[in-house]
């Protein structure tokens, strides 16, 4: 008996923890070429949580939504690698159109513009404290054409899409991250 309330505890507490993963998302109707990052005066046309910042729509429906003419804003909290120290981390994203990125209020990529699917990186290494929890603040947006939006680190070990248990949803839960 007290072997099957274990498991039954180790199965609820591991798909409680795994349904805090993720970013919050709100998408909305963006209104034309390079819009502002902002969600005020916008319509939401969908609200959720993203496992990891890893979408190529093509010219298809974006988060459920018409194709061009799109504004993405995902928010929560990314934990860095690691336990100790300071850690190196690069960040990069794919895009079409504008994307950016903000860890605590700073930019870290600002990529924010009319284009093709492009790869961009943030040209420097940003030192970030090993296991310590950042506000994560992230824009896209599609204007015409194709729709890519990913991002990815590398925090020494190779360039990898950031993976969804690094991320979190509430500031309450960080501490399972």
């Amino acid at each position: 008996m007290k072997r099957l309330l274990l498991i039954l505890l180790l199965l609820c507490n591991t798909a409680w923890a795994d349904g805090l993963a993720g970013l919050n998302y709100v998408a909305m109707y963006a209104g034309g070429a390079t819009p502002t990052r902002t969600e005020s005066g916008r319509t939401v046309f969908a609200t959720g949580t993203s496992s990891q910042i890893n979408y190529n729509w093509g010219t298809g429906s974006v988060m459920g939504g018409p194709s061009d003419g799109v504004i993405i804003h995902w928010t929560g909290y990314l934990k860095t690698p690691g336990t100790s120290g300071n850690i190196g981390i690069y960040f990069y994203n794919s895009s079409d159109d504008g994307f950016s990125l903000a860890l605590n209020g700073s930019y870290v990529l600002n990529n924010w513009r009319e284009q093709g699917n492009s790869y961009y990186n943030s040209n420097a290494r940003v030192t970030l404290a090993a296991g310590t929890v950042y506000t994560v603040d992230i824009w896209y947006y599609e204007n015409g054409g194709g729709a890519v939006a990913q991002l990815y680190w590398n925090t020494g070990s190779g360039i990898t899409l950031i993976p969804s248990s690094n991320f979190a949803r509430s500031e309450e839960h960080t501490s399972e991250l």
